[in-house]
């Protein structure tokens, strides 16, 4: 029931018209029970169920009706990506060093990170191999998950120490070229990215204190590439406005604003304006910070892209490899 009661809900559209069935006899009673209810009174219906082997329509509801899909649309895109991948499939996000290492472990040369397209990179996964969400997930100003978002980086950092790199004295490099950087359009990231840090966003918690104090405000993921100036009030609750998050420059935010004393603690995310150029701080850092390898790049540069080879990585070392969990995780997320 619950899971039909979701496949209901994403046919609720705004639309007036009435309803117009067209629905194999044996199922009929079945779906005017359920859509009838009295908390679907003001929902508007449009559905096809289709047999897949006898082509056979079993239920048409409003099939000459113009609706607005919405965040419907997922559920297109999920399933053409199981068509194309696969229940089972599993991104791989290797790490190859391009140098030489000498004996005492010091890389003289790069490593590259390859993003692969992971939607979560290691971030959401549970102990049990599982993507872990909330029913209401901070992509909507929800609930956190409990894991660390950078857990994917501070794996691939061990990875690298353990493959017997113990010092890099070149550069870190993200290579983001699997997609075009493309524009998207509506809700969501502003440009398409195959380097997915804790679903594109900075989350920000927002916790009252007495009326007068400043709220205390905290972020996930951190790195030495944020710089955060927070300035919120705590207020009595006639007098709370809300709070406002802006970007002003490449990994420089604004928090301003108020909160009612007593309330609930505020989520509120911000974008990740450049994946790689973060995903390349936050790697340095796990390096540095989770595995002990010392790196002679600076977290704070931008992605140097340029210094990407020209013909792919067939002569150099995979030293890390981050497998994802399967992507039917990925299609109940």
């Amino acid at each position: 029931m619950r899971l039909r009661s979701s496949i209901a809900l994403v046919f609720a559209t705004l639309f007036t018209a009435a309803a117009t069935v067209h629905v194999r006899a044996d199922v009929k009673g079945e779906v005017e029970k359920f859509i009838l209810q009295p908390k679907y009174r003001e929902a508007h219906w449009g559905m096809l169920v289709v047999d897949p082997k006898t082509k056979e329509t079993l239920l048409e509801i409003n099939p000459d009706k113009l609706f607005m899909p919405a965040s419907t649309t997922k559920l297109f895109s999920v399933a053409a990506a199981l068509d194309a991948l696969g229940a089972n499939y599993r991104f791989k996000t290797p790490v190859y060093a391009r140098g030489k290492v000498d004996e005492k472990g010091t890389l003289t040369g790069d490593l590259i990170l390859v993003a692969s397209g992971d939607p979560t990179l290691g971030g959401r996964t549970d102990e049990l191999g599982r993507i872990a969400f909330q029913n209401s997930d901070h992509i909507y100003d929800g609930k956190l998950t409990p894991q660390d978002p950078l857990a994917g980086f501070n794996k691939l950092a061990k990875m690298v120490a353990d493959s017997g790199i113990l010092r890099v004295t070149g550069e870190v490099i993200v290579d983001n070229q699997l997609f075009d950087r493309t524009p998207v359009t509506g809700s969501g990231p502003d440009w398409l990215t195959p380097l997915i840090i804790n679903d594109g966003l900075i989350d920000f918690t927002i916790t009252a204190r007495a009326a007068g104090e400043p709220a205390t405000v905290d972020w996930r993921p951190k790195s030495s590439a944020l710089q955060i100036d927070a300035l919120v009030t705590t207020v009595a609750k006639a007098t709370a406005k809300g709070v406002s998050i802006r970007t002003v420059a490449p990994g420089r935010l604004v928090v301003r604003g108020t909160i009612a004393d007593g309330a609930e603690p505020l989520l509120q995310t911000a974008e990740i304006e450049d994946p790689a150029s973060f995903g390349r701080s936050v790697f340095i850092e796990a390096l540095m910070q989770v595995a002990g390898v010392p790196v002679q790049a600076s977290p704070l540069a931008s992605n140097p892209i340029d210094l990407l080879p020209a013909g792919g990585y067939g002569g150099m070392k995979r030293v890390a490899e981050l497998v994802s969990p399967p992507f039917s995780e990925d299609a109940k997320l």
